[in-house]
């Protein structure tokens, strides 16, 4: 029970790890000096995705313990906040790492800093979409759909790779935008497990809306397809004052 709970952000850290991987694979074939600034870049991005990352540790523990709200449908309050709490400040972080390596990029000379400064401008947006995935994978497993962060890993892997390719190489129409174009492709990569994770959140709250609404637990015998429901949580002061 606690790993199906503590996996999606697990799943988020690693994803984000991998997604630097691939960039530095498929890199390294272009140019010695893209390939140490996109390593670099990767780096420096690592510092406030874990910072915020890490802000949704409340939210984490918060949602398993209350799926329902008190009308007996699915509990958004705790969404709602981490929400508007976590994804401005990421936002906020995005905008200033794109002007910060923006400004860098037209400063320094030395061609390592520009392909790292150039792929964190093309990087630096996706804070918003990983936190806003990573938030709505932790309330997703909450409400029983535990295999969403999986999901959107299986779409933002392969996504990238196919994307930094082109970006990266100029294949095709596209034009040829070196370690710029590996932070892109992974910014676009972050964006498309949104729809899924959106489709999941309106297909769950259509069945909850359906289902028979209690304060509690379903009724017995009764089920809500694709909905698993997690118990009530006892503190330890309701523990004691129940005995």
């Amino acid at each position: 029970m606690l790993f199906t709970y503590t996996w999606p952000p697990l799943l988020a850290a690693i994803g984000s790890v991998v997604l630097g991987v691939t960039d530095s694979l498929l890199i390294a074939h272009y140019s010695t000096s893209a390939l140490a600034g996109v390593a670099l870049g990767a780096a420096l991005y690592e510092l406030p995705i874990n910072a915020l990352l890490g802000a949704l540790m409340a939210y984490r523990i918060l949602a398993p313990r209350q799926p329902q709200g008190d009308d007996g449908g699915l509990e958004t309050g705790g969404l709602a906040i981490a929400l508007k709490r976590v994804l401005p400040f990421a936002a906020l972080l995005s905008c200033a790492g794109v002007a910060a390596s923006a400004w860098g990029f037209f400063t320094l000379s030395d061609a390592t800093w520009s392909a790292a400064l150039s792929y964190s401008a093309g990087r630096a947006p996706s804070l918003v979409t990983e936190i806003a995935g990573a938030t709505m994978a932790i309330a997703l497993v909450a409400w029983g759909r535990t295999s969403v962060p999986l999901i959107a890993f299986l779409i933002s892997g392969p996504a990238n790779l196919l994307l930094d390719a082109v970006l990266i190489y100029g294949l095709g129409p596209a034009p040829e935008l070196g370690a710029f174009g590996a932070g892109i492709g992974s910014t676009i990569s972050t964006i498309l497990p949104l729809f899924s994770s959106r489709a999941s959140s309106q297909d769950t709250a259509h069945r909850t809306n359906r289902a028979p609404k209690s304060a509690g637990a379903m009724p017995s015998g009764q089920s809500s397809p694709g909905l698993q429901w997690a118990p009530r949580s006892w503190t330890t002061a309701e523990m004691l004052s129940s005995r």
